[in-house]
């Protein structure tokens, strides 16, 4: 099948890309153009264009034909929602608007698109699995509102004009060998690093799934043939507090210094409890995640290692010729 993925060089994206074109699939990335990023993703055919541009999204799309779009690419930066709403419901809606509208009338034979929402929007529901029809959407945040709105708007198309859609909530995903931006990987680096540990509250209990998990789940509604219209938790439903998550990455990586908590201020209104059911996505697409929370930090662990010793060795080579060719010239 040709299938287009926007944002292809974001961390959950790229490894769906590569194991789709792994699988046979033609794959294509739409992104927008940086030079960085162009650089990182050129094992993949890219094309460039800006999801907020309603002219040029229907003419990739009309040129491309893809059969399947998955959608990824936002401005996922909570903090920065709250400074730029106005930039952030251009870039999380409007630009989803303008996917679902340029694949309804451009595409010939368009089959799902395949929305990448957050389990961020659920009202927080202390002790209670997060249901995808029973718990109220809550977002506090110009990005929530920005998500839930671009899903409203898929479900309106779906009902309305028969527009194959799909929206996933997608709970706390970890296995990133690079960026310490998230959770997971931050407490990874800080530790690996041996000094202190600075952290926000340790009391917000989170649902923490494996990279492989989730794009396992990607796969099977990519090949699926169930109707269109549904919206899944993909998740463990596996609670984990920070301070566990926390101690469990101490043990797995030797760590013996001092944790500081309560250093990072918390969000406005932070959720304490994200635990999404999984039920719908196990019983539909008969999906089940393989990876429990320690097997899947000893392999973020691993991983981390390996590409920052594989970083550290380059620069050295690097440091190295450049000194072979100073001397060269002092000959």
């Amino acid at each position: 099948m040709k299938i287009l993925i926007t944002g292809g060089t974001g961390f959950i994206a790229n490894a769906l890309l590569t194991r789709l074109q792994r699988n046979g699939h033609d794959v294509h990335n739409l992104e927008r153009y940086a030079a960085g990023r162009f650089a990182q993703q050129k094992e993949f055919p890219t094309v460039f264009g800006d999801i907020g541009e309603a002219g040029s999204v229907k003419n990739i799309l009309r040129e491309l034909q893809p059969e399947i779009l998955v959608h990824f690419a936002a401005l996922t930066s909570v903090a920065y929602s709250y400074e730029h709403p106005i930039e952030v419901i251009n870039a999380n809606l409007i630009g989803t608007v303008n996917l679902a509208e340029a694949c309804r009338t451009e595409v010939n034979n368009f089959k799902k698109i395949i929305f990448t929402s957050r389990v961020e929007s659920y009202k927080d529901t202390p002790g209670v699995l997060q249901d995808e029809e029973k718990t109220p959407q809550e977002p506090d945040s110009p990005y929530g509102v920005s998500k839930v709105a671009a899903e409203k708007y898929l479900l309106y198309l779906c009902r309305n004009r028969g527009f194959p859609a799909f929206i996933l909530r997608q709970s706390n995903t970890y296995g990133r060998k690079k960026d310490a931006n998230f959770v997971v990987e931050a407490i990874i680096s800080q530790m690996l690093r041996g000094g202190p540990v600075n952290l926000g509250s340790p009391d917000p209990v989170r649902d923490f799934i494996y990279v492989s998990d989730l794009i396992d789940f990607h796969m099977k509604l990519i090949e699926s043939e169930i109707q269109s219209g549904h919206v899944f938790n993909v998740g463990t439903s596996k609670p984990t507090s920070i301070k566990e998550l926390a101690n469990l990455i101490a043990t797995e990586t030797g760590y013996a210094g001092q944790l500081n908590w309560n250093v990072n201020p918390p969000r406005p209104r932070e959720i304490k409890w994200l635990v999404v059911d999984n039920q719908k996505a196990r019983t539909l697409l008969h999906w089940t995640p393989k990876i429990e929370l320690r097997e899947g930090i000893k392999k973020t662990i691993e991983g981390w290692k390996k590409f920052n010793e594989e970083i550290y060795n380059e620069r050295i080579k690097l440091y190295e010729n450049l000194g072979d060719s100073q001397n060269s010239h002092t000959k």
